[in-house]
Parts: structure tokens; sequence; C-alpha cells
């Protein structure tokens, strides 16, 4: 019996996605963080319509410096979700299938979404 079809075993930390993969699997982490975080979100806005002092309790949450990774994450995963789905609606348009126009959008998804969702919670922490 022949040794050569054996599976293989891969280690999954040596493997160097391209920066189209990541953007993709990031895509569907960040369209799993916004699913998860509908609840805790919603309550917040719930709680925060309820009165007046709902809604100096919900804003003294979010001010809290300890939830402010939370916070980032959430606005992560939003602003990725909606670059990286727009990057997939022009893929299926056709346009910037090819190799260097696909690396570009994935690294401008990227850095897109992490630049807006730093902006977005230091302006927030910052005003």
């Amino acid at each position: 019996m022949s040794r050569d079809h054996r599976p293989v075993f891969l280690n999954l930390f040596q493997i160097r996605l391209p920066v189209q993969g990541v953007a993709s699997i990031a895509h569907r982490i960040s369209g799993i963080f916004l699913f998860l975080f509908i609840p805790f979100v919603l309550s917040l806005l719930m709680y925060a319509s309820t009165s007046q002092e709902g809604y100096a309790w919900v804003l003294g949450v979010i001010n809290m410096a300890v939830l402010m990774p939370v916070f980032f994450l959430i606005a992560w995963a939003f602003w990725h979700h909606l670059f990286a789905g727009i990057r997939h609606l022009l893929l299926d348009l056709e346009l910037g299938v090819e190799k260097q126009p696909s690396r570009i959008s994935a690294l401008l998804v990227i850095s897109l979404g992490l630049g807006a969702a730093l902006a977005s919670t230091l302006s927030w922490y910052l005003l």
C-alpha cells in the first residue's frame, strides 16, 4: 500500500492568505459580530428612548472607558461590513476582478474599515 495518498497535516497558523482572503474572512466575521451585537445595541436604544433618566444612563454607559474596545469592535464590524459589501457587489459586477485591482480594493476595504472605526470611536470619546 502506497503512503503517498495519506492526508497531509496542515498547520493553519503557517498558511498565509492573500489580502483578498483576509478581507473576505473579515467580512464574514464582521457580519457575525453585527448579528451578535444586535441585542446589546437595541437594548441601549430602547432604554435611551424610554425617559430622560434612561437616556442619561445610556450616555453614561457609552462614555465608560472600559467599554471603549467593545464600541470600537461594533464600529469596526459596521464599517468593514459596509465597505466589504460594496466591494463584493462591485466584484459581482465584474469590476476589479483581476489580481492587482482586487488586491488594491481589499487593502482599501481593510484600511477604510479600521480608519472609519477609529475615527468614529475616537470622535465619540473626544467630543
